[in-house]
């Protein structure tokens, strides 16, 4: 019972720092090993996403080649959809509104794969704009509780 209860605890600290937001605190483990919390495990997404994110908006289509900005954009994908299902109800809209951002660039991708690159061009360096506007917001969610 006094087991169950102290797993009660550690539950319930998890829970409220799932939140990513304010101070985390990491309760102790039970057994004496670490143990991540809901909160350490968004930070370290937050912490590859912000790497992937910089990638793509720092990427130049015109130099590295649309492929290249293509993988850049599945990565973010593949790391928000990461974070999304680690991330608190607080926060998953963000993640959303990120991952939401990644389609017009998938779309203006496309359509540069289809030979109208000039129109492409604009879209895609629009739709990475896009992604970088999202990324700040996400950012500025989690900037306390997850400092770079």
């Amino acid at each position: 019972m006094r087991r169950h209860l102290g797993v009660l605890a550690l539950t319930a600290v998890a829970v409220a720092c799932a939140a990513c937001s304010g101070t985390t605190a990491t309760p102790a483990a039970p057994s004496g090993s670490a143990v991540a919390t809901p909160a350490s495990a968004v930070c370290a997404g937050i912490a590859v996403l912000r790497t992937t994110v910089t990638k793509l908006t720092s990427a130049k289509p015109t130099v590295e080649g649309v492929t290249a900005v293509r993988f850049a954009a599945n990565d973010v994908a593949v790391q928000a959809a990461t974070l999304a299902s680690s991330a608190s109800s607080e926060l998953r809209p963000a993640v959303t509104d990120l991952l939401n951002a990644v389609e017009p660039l998938r779309s203006a991708l496309a359509q540069a794969g289809q030979g109208s690159t000039g129109t492409a061009e604009s879209a895609i360096d629009t739709a990475i704009a896009g992604i970088g506007t999202a990324w700040q917001q996400l950012e500025a969610k989690v900037a306390t509780a997850c400092p770079n």
